[in-house]
């Protein structure tokens, strides 16, 4: 069976592609590659992918996913993890105290899980404690 052939690359992986050949061809043999241009492959994985910027470039997959790694911790400002994010509280439900019934369930873990009913009842609070109690962290 014959195999589809791939698209064209995109321009900044072509030219990434370029630039690491002519390292390539300049170096001596067995040395690093140097840290710009893993910094520019790592960010290139972001966009098009770990596997087609590897395969482009002609890098290990598990390389290049190692670097993605552990340049996402060394600066908290790569894509994919942000440095801050505010959330809103949420207005109170209510000023006047819970009139319905309240189950509250507490796992080995520690963790807890408090439901106010609804004055219809018709949450299935039987199948939300078990949930609540099989899970895993």
């Amino acid at each position: 069976m014959a195999r589809k052939p791939l698209p064209p690359l995109p321009a900044d992986i072509e030219q990434l592609r370029h630039r690491v050949e002519l390292w390539r061809r300049k170096r001596s043999r067995r040395c690093r590659i140097p840290e710009d241009l893993w910094d520019a492959a790592v960010a290139l994985a972001g966009t098009h992918g770990l596997y087609r910027v590897a395969r482009s470039l002609r890098l290990g997959y598990d390389s290049l996913k190692l670097q993605t790694a552990t340049r996402s911790r060394a600066h908290p400002s790569f894509k994919g993890s942000p440095a801050f994010v505010e959330l809103q509280p949420s207005p109170p439900l209510s000023l006047t105290p819970w009139t319905g019934p309240v189950i509250e369930l507490a796992n080995t873990d520690g963790d807890r899980l408090a439901i106010r009913m609804p004055g219809n009842n018709e949450l299935d609070v039987v199948s939300l404690a078990a949930v609540f109690l099989r899970r895993q962290p």
